[in-house]
C-alpha cells in the first residue's frame, strides 16, 4: 500500500509541474464569477516569479523526452508481461523475467518523476513550499471526498461473499 501511496504522491507532484508549465500569468483571463473553479491557479496561489516559472518550464522541457520514453518502456514491458502470462505454454521463468523487466521499467519511470519533482521543489521558496503542501492536502481531501456515496462501500461489501449465480465457472483440472 505504501508503494501505491508513493506512486500517487509522485504523480500528483508531476501534475503540479505540468500545470505550472501550461499556465501563463499574463495570458490567462480572470475567472468569471459563475465559472466553476476545478483547480487552483498555482502560479497565482504560489506567487511564483517569472524566473521561477521559467526555471520550472526548463526543468519540464529537459526531462519530458526521457519521461515519455520511460513511460513507453513501462507500457511495452506491461504488454510483454501479459503475453508471457497468457501464452499458450506456461513458462514460469519467462514470466519472472518479464515481471522483472516491468518492475525495472516502473522503477526507472518513478525515479525520473521523482528527480523532476525534486528539481522543481528546489525552485520554490520555503513559503511557497508550505503553501504548495497546503494546496496539495486540500486537493487530496477534495479528491477523496468528491462524489462519494457514504453507502457505496457498504453496498459493495454486502455482495462480496455471495456466489454469482449467473456465471458458470470452468471446471478446474
Amino acid at each position: 500500500m505504501s508503494k501505491l501511496k508513493y506512486i500517487f504522491t509522485v504523480l500528483s507532484l508531476l501534475t503540479f509541474a505540468g500545470i505550472i508549465a501550461a499556465q501563463d500569468v499574463q495570458d490567462e483571463p480572470p475567472p468569471r464569477e459563475n465559472q466553476k473553479k476545478e483547480r487552483p491557479n498555482l502560479l497565482r496561489e504560489l506567487d511564483l516569479s517569472r524566473e521561477q516559472v521559467q526555471q520550472i518550464r526548463e526543468i519540464n522541457q529537459t526531462n519530458r523526452r526521457e519521461l515519455r520514453a520511460a513511460q513507453q518502456k513501462v507500457g511495452e514491458a506491461r504488454r510483454n508481461l501479459d503475453q508471457a502470462i497468457y501464452a499458450e505454454k506456461e513458462d514460469d521463468a519467462n514470466v519472472q523475467i518479464k515481471l522483472r523487466e516491468f518492475q525495472d521499467a516502473q522503477a526507472e519511470a518513478a525515479r525520473l518523476r521523482a528527480d523532476t519533482e525534486f528539481q522543481i521543489r528546489k525552485v520554490l521558496t520555503p513559503e511557497q513550499l508550505v503553501r504548495f503542501r497546503e494546496l496539495r492536502q486540500n486537493f487530496e481531501e477534495h479528491k477523496n471526498n468528491r462524489g462519494q456515496n457514504p453507502n457505496r462501500f457498504r453496498m459493495r461489501n454486502q455482495f462480496r461473499n455471495k456466489p454469482l449465480n449467473n456465471r458458470r465457472m470452468p471446471p478446474q483440472n
